[in-house]
């Protein structure tokens, strides 16, 4: 790999992930390994019980990527690097584990012996299955939109059948949440649409059998990508979380009387809000409610 492709395929995957998810790649050291210095890598994790099956790995401890020069999978090694580093800075599990092997004093530290627990994250928030299913998930939508399928499949290849089994449970959670919904779900702040959101709260599961009358989607900080959804509904008043997304539900009748109060009461400040986007009735609609 010559300097001048190098440069060309970081920049090809900076701007994607830009472009298509607001996804900003920051900076990291990339270090391309001839075959003495890769034999030490593969022996250096086969002595922490590691296998070293991939021509790259990362290491967020030192927010450095180290690439086999002579691999066979190239380019999609770039994109696989660039999974992990939106991995470790990005999702909620990856920060996390990023904030562990930082405060570990081992430079040797394990990620298969610690476990992050979380419900609402794909397989339960464990590190192992969310780190191999969203590399290698966001890798190869990487390595699709560019026009480099071929070379990811040479990955994926290598891995066991349980590894591949939970890049397909990936694309899986992308059919139900879209590709933007996903990186939602993960914590990643991407850039949303109306659609993949949509996506997200459809799957909610609210008690009760209220009628929701009006859907919006509050964006309340633009910077950070704060959303929550607010419903104006028959039934009673509650607030619950899903995704990482406030979903607050006011009774039609207290909404119209206190509009303000309620949705201060649900954690929402009107004060706040960016943007409205209805998913269920529309501007008329409300004003018609708040004149009743």
């Amino acid at each position: 790999m010559n300097e001048k492709y190098f440069i060309k395929k970081i920049h090809e995957t900076s701007t994607f992930l830009e472009k298509e998810y607001g996804i900003e790649l920051g900076n990291a050291q990339v270090y391309f390994e001839d075959e003495d210095i890769w034999n030490g890598h593969v022996e250096l994790n086969r002595q922490r019980g590691l296998d070293l099956v991939q021509d790259f790995f990362f290491a967020p401890k030192n927010n450095s990527a180290h690439i086999r020069i002579h691999s066979d999978c190239h380019p999609s090694t770039l994109h696989a690097v660039a999974a992990n580093k939106v991995f470790y800075q990005d999702t909620i599990i990856g920060k996390e584990l990023n904030r562990l092997i930082n405060s570990s004093k081992n430079n040797s530290f394990n990620c298969d012996r610690i476990e992050i627990e979380n419900t609402r994250l794909p397989f339960n928030g464990y590190i192992q299955p969310n780190l191999q299913g969203f590399t290698n998930w966001l890798g190869g939508k990487i390595s699709e939109k560019t026009k480099n399928s071929d070379s990811f499949k040479k990955i994926v290849g290598r891995y066991d059948q349980s590894t591949r089994e939970l890049i397909k449970s990936m694309y899986a959670l992308e059919e139900k949440f879209t590709d933007k919904g996903l990186l939602w779900v993960m914590g990643v702040r991407a850039r949303q649409d109306k659609d993949s959101l949509a996506k997200i709260i459809n799957t909610a599961s609210y008690e009760g059998n209220e009628s929701i009358d009006i859907s919006m989607l509050i964006e309340e900080d633009h910077k950070n990508k704060k959303y929550s959804l607010l419903n104006i509904v028959q039934g009673e008043t509650r607030v619950e979380e899903y995704h990482n997304i406030t979903i607050a539900s006011i009774n039609r009748d207290e909404y119209r009387k206190n509009m303000k109060e309620n949705m201060y009461k649900t954690g929402i400040s009107p004060d706040t809000v960016h943007n409205v986007k209805y998913l269920k009735g529309s501007h008329k609609d409300m004003a018609t409610l708040l004149k009743e």
